[in-house]
């Protein structure tokens, strides 16, 4: 039991150094605190009946016969009380543990109760400050609430299973966002380098670089968990050098070569970053060293 424990301890703190969600049986609802006094109004018909329905979906489950009760705490959830409406405030600051009852209701397809309650029934809500930068992109919160609903669990710009909030590389394209400033105006609405109406932050589409365009499939490094060595394959193979930071963005090394490979085996298992710099332009990685 011991040794279970551990490495479910592991796998949570796994998950959460490389900015990814808990396991799936705990799930998050985030909604922006406008006035930072952690509390605010959470649209729980849209969690249960929109987010949760479809991320059930994504699993592979069915959920259209069943019937979905959500419980401010435990105690309700056993006894049946207090069953959450439509909308709801939290009545614990910040961070609210709340119960879903997953309840078959005689049609549609089924699947066994432990399955879906392991997977589903444990739900926080959580509120998040208006004016902070969780993910430390230098875009606030509150910006990173692109369609303007409070409501944070639906934007995720590349489908990583990271809400925008928490993800520091919006679009996926390798690039951290916050060094996606291009006019270097501290803003990185007003980014848009090929005008197409979409900010560069959000846009996996192209990379800047010094006289042409390099998309995103123009560079690639695998294998991602990296064990020993990890292979660079780009066309703009003549850049300036390649750089190894660790999550606090120190530098562990620089190589000043153009090379295909980078020995890993020497590192810790962790996560990294690998820094392509070109004259113009720099691409980041994030690497994860098993």
């Amino acid at each position: 039991m011991k040794k279970i424990t551990l490495v479910l301890v592991f796998l949570f703190s796994l998950n959460n150094a490389i900015g990814q969600p808990p396991p799936p049986g705990i799930n998050y609802y985030y909604t922006i605190d406008t006035n930072n006094d952690g509390y605010t109004t959470f649209n729980i018909d849209y969690y249960i009946n929109t987010y949760l329905f479809n991320k059930a979906l994504a699993m592979g489950f069915n959920l259209s016969g069943y019937n979905l009760s959500l419980y401010p705490s435990y105690t309700d959830y056993t006894n049946n009380t207090d069953v959450i409406g439509a909308s709801y405030i939290n009545q614990v600051s910040s961070s609210q543990y709340c119960k879903l009852k997953i309840v078959y209701s005689g049609t549609g397809i089924s699947y066994v109760q432990e399955i879906l309650d392991n997977n589903f029934s444990d739900i926080i809500l959580r509120t998040v400050n208006h004016d902070f930068d969780d993910d430390h992109d230098s875009v606030l919160n509150y910006l990173e609430d692109l369609n303007n609903d409070g409501i944070l669990n639906n934007e995720d710009t590349d489908s990583d299973g990271i809400f925008n909030f928490l993800d520091d590389d919006d679009d996926g394209d390798g690039i951290l966002s916050i060094t996606e400033d291009y006019n270097q105006n501290g803003l990185l609405s007003d980014d848009d380098t090929n005008a197409n109406g979409i900010p560069d932050y959000l846009d996996n589409t192209l990379i800047l670089a010094s006289e042409s365009f390099i998309t995103k499939n123009d560079v690639k490094l695998f294998p991602n968990p990296v064990q020993n060595n990890l292979t660079i394959s780009t066309s703009f193979d003549t850049y300036q050098n390649i750089e190894i930071l660790d999550l606090s963005g120190k530098v562990l090394t620089v190589i000043n070569e153009n090379t295909t490979n980078i020995d890993f085996s020497g590192f810790k298992s962790g996560i990294y970053f690998v820094k392509i710099n070109w004259k113009d332009t720099s691409i980041n990685f994030k690497i994860i060293k098993l």
